[in-house]
């Protein structure tokens, strides 16, 4: 009786390490890259336009497979899923006037440009990388944006096991886990490398501006953001999507900036939200048609179900961008 017990609490432990190192080998770290072109008078034609890359925005992001098509003798088809403000840039429009004076001055006799500058997107590049270190293209145009829930899916050819969804959400208290890649921090080999995991607890559910929320205490920092939270079954119950601003305002340590402070309070969507946008970009990857989710005025009924207070604005998503003049 007593070898069966053993026997039995060595296969529950043998699960959970086999199902994170089935989680880390599906774990992606992304790397989107943003031209920034500036577009002003041609200085040597004065009735012309003319345009020129101005900056390059890079910024690294996580996210986890969540469908995978094999097929023989083809390339598998296989769906990442992340955060939608990875996917999609969602910091606010670049002006001259936020632009450094000798900046400006430089690019303009560089270029040949005279004038003031509008500032467009011309070039969006998103790269996954595998904890083996290996590097896939994608397509970065997603197959699904769930702008609500903050979801984005996209496609990619990695050949690796996608990670079941949970069936049901988490019990307060729950403990769960995180894999991601915090101020791109992975360090890869052809042994599977080192990824960041952290475990924390799911604390329930609540509104926010954007619809329904869930909360973990899980250590998160810039590059987390699109991060799966699993549950000890090793099933995706959570996204990482923002972060708690409430204590940074009691930070005053010179090294520590609000756009690179680590929080223990985190906020993601729902698992209904998730599973939604799990099998909306499948039906739009199958269609060969991208979907774009707004809103859901059923999940906003639900997430003011679940909280009276007001809603709250104490939240930043974690995905910062760093600044390369051209």
């Amino acid at each position: 009786m007593k070898f069966l017990s053993m026997l039995a609490v060595g296969i529950i432990f043998s699960g959970c390490a086999t199902h994170k190192l089935t989680t880390r080998d599906s774990f992606v770290q992304v790397l989107k890259t943003v031209d920034i072109s500036a577009c002003g008078i041609d200085a040597e034609k004065p009735d012309m336009k003319k345009c020129a890359v101005f900056a390059q925005l890079s910024g690294v992001g996580s996210g986890s497979i969540v469908w995978n098509e094999r097929s023989l003798g083809g390339k598998p088809r296989t769906l990442v899923m992340t955060a939608d403000h990875v996917c999609y840039d969602r910091s606010r429009n670049i002006t001259q006037e936020m632009i450094p004076p000798p900046v400006l001055h430089s690019f303009r006799l560089q270029n040949g440009i005279s004038g003031d500058l509008d500032f467009n997107v011309s070039n969006v590049d998103i790269e996954l990388k595998d904890s083996r270190g290996v590097r896939f293209q994608t397509n970065p145009n997603p197959w699904l944006r769930n702008v609500e829930a903050d979801i984005c899916i996209i496609e990619t050819s990695i050949n690796q096991r996608a990670i079941p969804v949970s069936a049901t959400e988490p019990e307060y208290g729950e403990t769960v886990t995180n894999i991601s890649a915090p101020y791109g921090l992975m360090f890869t080999n052809s042994e599977g490398g080192a990824v960041y995991i952290t475990s924390g607890h799911y604390t329930g559910a609540f509104s926010m501006r954007e619809g329904a929320r869930n909360m973990y205490t899980i250590w998160t920092a810039p590059g987390s953001s699109g991060s799966p939270i699993i549950n000890e079954q090793g099933e995706i119950v959570g996204v990482v999507s923002a972060i708690s601003m409430m204590t940074w305002p009691r930070m005053n340590h010179p090294q520590i900036g609000v756009v690179s402070a680590p929080s223990n309070i985190t906020f993601g969507p729902t698992l209904k939200q998730i599973k939604f946008s799990v099998n909306e970009a499948i039906a739009a990857l199958k269609r060969g048609e991208p979907f774009v989710y707004e809103s859901n005025e059923d999940l906003k009924a639900t997430s003011q179900e679940t909280s009276t207070e007001e809603e709250t604005d104490s939240e930043q998503f974690l995905f910062p961008y760093i600044y390369e003049w051209k």
